[in-house]
């Protein structure tokens, strides 16, 4: 009964994608499509396995794999005629069985299916002289409409529906429904075009039905380029022109014109659409017409545009992003819509723009207060730019373009006296103006005016002026000194923690940068010696102090170091920072306060007791604090993991008498060697250790194809880890499985990579650094998966991600994705159920869809 509870297994196939799955591979077993065709072809059976198991599965795919006798069997189930029991009713259900049979054997181009007699009645008489006879061959004598005793029809519906004239009898409504009409016509085409007939092209022009005139003309023209009659398909092209803004009739034009060897004709035709679409082209359409134009061997669409005449705002973004050297020759009647459209390109990308990219952001963009200052991006403009943000943030709206105006001309050392240092003279409580000011200064060479600056902020110091400064805040580009594959945060770069030696610090920086720093530094060191003679010095000037310290004042300041030590004024816990900076500027000294520096097993001091040991060329040192470090602390696996990786980086030193952690040198081996190639190993590694999660990062270093099995594995070891990243990690380890299974199974491919979308998986690997070959790579296994498993969005999603990295040889992968496709099915949902196709079912798009899968696009 309906309360009768379920198998517990059949739940899982009522996903349609399990039931696909187990299908295909039951198909390859004949026991078990014979066990299936025997519950199916059954009723009593078939019922009793819908309530236990079936209820909620969709049954084509099980009507796929089951012979053809099985499946027309378990259609006999819903047929109301059979219920019934009318032998009137019956034998038409059995006729309308036979004709659904040759039917479909005709649209799957089975062969003679065209001399099937059943296919020959469909058609009809071809001879007026057989329309008007009254021949018996043409009759259905099953579809006779019965009457009552007075002549009235006893029939309802579609067997009410015989024909009239001269074709009563010949039209049965159970086939043709209430009047063949179109139906008939794509018959006769298929019918025509499955014998090889030259007239089978004439069909859809002779069609009577008003509307989509255009469509059956290019099904017309496609039937002929598939007789091979292309002097026929250009008849029908020039007799019968489409809409001059209408897409589908542009590429049926072309591809017609290439085939026939007329390009110049083509190029003619393309060129006039282009034009008429100029100002309403769009992004998508672009990049279609773009690939149709390489395809065909004809100009880019960008030639053939009219500079003199407007284009869209939101194209003339997509240009000035992707084109910018051809953006350049075009403008947009909505000058603030293109600024808003440009604003929503390059805001999420601001990293990875170009140097140009940025100049334009803050002239176009910024200026006119459509985006944000892009902080970030003017780390690509060097020199003083990124050290400007601060002070660009204060101009006002107003002054904002002819303030880049100006630091562009300072930064040419042909202008002599630029305005922008007298925007730069200022009243404030901080350093930022005479900060920029210097870097400008130094940027145009003008090292003296640059330390007449600086010496009037030590002047400052040494008067005591108020220390409570704005430091410029130094911009990060983030993404150094990582692997690739690793996501990184920004590093963080704390103060010294002294107001003074942090002003010292910001005025030094430019300086250093453009090598000219020693009179800095000499009047610095200087200033640092009388702040120590007049009392306590602190642990960030001390560590300021040996960094600046030539050879030959090194050995006095180490002695003054000592006094200050003996004297109480140094403390204990403050050496690392300080035996750090020795470890560099004056390595004699530094292993003495190492000495002195108490051991502590903390991930942090453990860290930086191994960073001052290898800064003095002592790997294995370095290697035994972590060892120790880790040995008598309790680290977080977030520790375990950063000194792990720094150990390895060392290239994994063991000091003498020493033995690594046993985790660090059993994970090590994953980290060997080409990063394509770990998963196998590793995933045998992680089915003994489950919680490796050292070797398991191993499998993120790559967006290579490899074994879904065993990143499954390393997918429940790093997300037990709970590292920070791991919504980034599941997607490249499904990225991974799903290129690994594309060849075996696309239907198995998408399911691993669940709703990962190729916009989400290009940022991803691009987030992460990989290089743009294996992005590239991944986004071509994209496109085909998307292809085999029917997802044209994800298809052209794919192609438009490709088309703008400037992809290789997209061309052929266009050309790969267009192979041809199954034949149409001979199903086709009647209230929610497979029934079979009828001749009355019969369209254009089908007939369309069969010149597909025969490779006439």
């Amino acid at each position: 009964s309906a309360d009768t509870p379920r198998w517990s297994w059949s739940l899982w196939l009522d996903d349609p994608r399990v039931l696909a799955v187990w299908a295909r591979a039951a198909s390859a077993h004949p026991e078990k499509v014979k066990e299936l065709a025997e519950v199916m072809s059954n009723r009593t059976l078939w019922d009793r396995f819908w309530v236990m198991a079936a209820r909620h599965w969709k049954p084509e795919p099980l009507l796929a794999i089951l012979p053809r006798d099985m499946c027309l069997a378990w259609f006999r189930f819903w047929e109301p005629a059979l219920k019934a029991q009318d032998p009137v009713l019956v034998a038409r259900y059995r006729m309308v069985e036979q004709v659904t049979t040759a039917l479909g054997r005709l649209v799957q181009g089975a062969p003679d299916a065209v001399r099937d007699p059943l296919i020959a009645k469909l058609r009809g008489p071809q001879t007026v002289g057989d329309v008007l006879g009254k021949d018996a061959q043409w009759v259905w004598p099953e579809f006779s409409p019965r009457r009552d005793l007075k002549g009235e029809l006893l029939e309802a519906g579609d067997d009410r529906i015989i024909g009239q004239g001269v074709d009563q009898g010949r039209l049965p409504g159970a086939l043709w429904g209430e009047r063949p009409g179109e139906a008939w016509y794509v018959l006769e085409a298929l019918a025509r075009h499955r014998s090889g007939a030259a007239s089978a092209p004439y069909l859809p022009l002779d069609s009577p039905q008003r509307g989509g005139e255009t469509s059956r003309t290019l099904l017309a023209m496609r039937l002929a380029r598939a007789e091979k009659n292309l002097p026929l398909a250009l008849e029908i092209m020039d007799g019968r022109s489409g809409g001059a803004n209408d897409r589908g009739w542009l590429e049926g034009q072309v591809t017609l014109l290439v085939a026939a060897n007329q390009r110049e004709q083509a190029a003619e035709a393309f060129g006039a659409y282009v034009l008429a679409a100029q100002t309403r082209l769009t992004e998508e359409e672009f990049r279609s017409l773009s690939a149709l134009a390489e395809d065909a061997g004809l100009p880019s669409p960008l030639d053939l545009l009219d500079p003199s005449r407007p284009v869209g705002p939101a194209f003339l973004a997509y240009l000035r992003d992707l084109r910018p050297a051809e953006a350049a020759r075009f403008s947009t009647a909505d000058p603030n819509g293109y600024r808003a459209a440009l604003a929503h390109r390059w805001r999420p990308r601001e990293s990875q723009l170009s140097a140009d990219q940025i100049r334009y952001w803050l002239k176009e963009l910024w200026a006119h207060d459509s985006a944000p200052l892009p902080r970030r991006g003017l780390v690509k403009l060097g020199g003083p730019w990124p050290h400007a943000a601060a002070w660009l943030e204060r101009q006002p709206l107003a002054e904002r373009l002819a303030v880049v105006k100006a630091v562009e001309e300072a930064l040419k050392p042909s202008v002599a006296k630029p305005g922008l240092f007298a925007r730069l003279t200022h009243t404030g409580s901080d350093d930022l103006a005479d900060l920029l000011a210097v870097r400008m200064r130094l940027a145009r060479g003008e090292a003296n005016l640059s330390l007449g600056l600086a010496e009037g902020m030590l002047a400052g110091l040494r008067r005591g002026e108020s220390l409570h400064i704005a430091v410029p805040e130094r911009l990060l580009e983030g993404s150094e000194g990582g692997e690739e594959g690793e996501e990184l945060a920004p590093p963080e770069r704390p103060g010294a923690g002294d107001p003074i030696v942090d002003r010292l610090r910001a005025w030094l920086s430019p300086f250093q940068e453009a090598k000219t720093a020693a009179p800095l530094e000499a009047r610095i060191r200087t200033f640092l010696k009388t702040k120590r003679e007049e009392g306590r010095t602190t642990l960030p000037a001390w560590k300021l102090a040996f960094e600046l310290a030539p050879a030959s004042e090194a050995s006095g300041l180490a002695q003054e170091l000592e006094e200050a030590w003996f004297r109480g004024e140094v403390q204990a816990e403050e050496l690392g920072p300080l035996t750090e900076t020795l470890a560099t500027s004056l390595p004699a000294e530094a292993p003495r306060w190492l000495a002195r520096w108490p051991r502590r097993f903390a991930f942090s001091a453990s860290v930086q007791r191994s960073t001052i040991l290898v800064a003095l060329k002592r790997p294995a040192d370095g290697a035994m604090a972590l060892f120790e470090g880790r040995r008598r602390s309790a680290w977080e696996a977030r520790e375990e993991v950063q000194a792990f990786d720094a150990w390895r980086r060392l290239g994994a030193p063991v000091p003498a008498g020493m033995k690594a952690p046993p985790p660090w040198t059993e994970a090590l081996p994953a980290w060997a060697g080409k990063a394509e190639g770990v998963v196998g190993p590793l995933g045998v590694r992680l089915k003994a250790h489950p919680l490796d999660l050292l070797s398991a990062r191993a499998a993120l270093r790559s967006p290579s194809a490899a074994e879904e099995e065993a990143l499954l594995r390393v997918g429940i070891t790093l997300g037990s880890s709970q590292r920070g990243s791991g919504d980034g990690d599941r997607m490249l380890l499904r990225l991974r499985a799903a290129r690994g299974l594309l060849p075996r199974s696309a239907e198995a491919a998408q399911w691993a990579l669940e709703d990962v979308s190729p916009e989400g998986m290009a940022r991803l690997l691009v987030e992460r650094r990989f290089r743009t070959a294996d992005i590239n790579a991944a986004l071509v296994d994209a496109a085909r998966l998307a292809r085999k498993v029917g997802n044209e969005g994800g298809v052209k999603e794919a192609l438009r991600i490709l088309t703008d990295r400037k992809a290789f040889n997209l061309k052929a992968l266009r050309a790969e994705l267009a192979v041809p496709e199954a034949p149409p099915s001979t199903y086709h949902l009647v209230d929610g159920r497979p029934a079979p196709i009828r001749p009355r079912d019969l369209t254009w798009s089908l007939l369309s869809n069969v010149l597909k899968a025969e490779g006439v696009q």
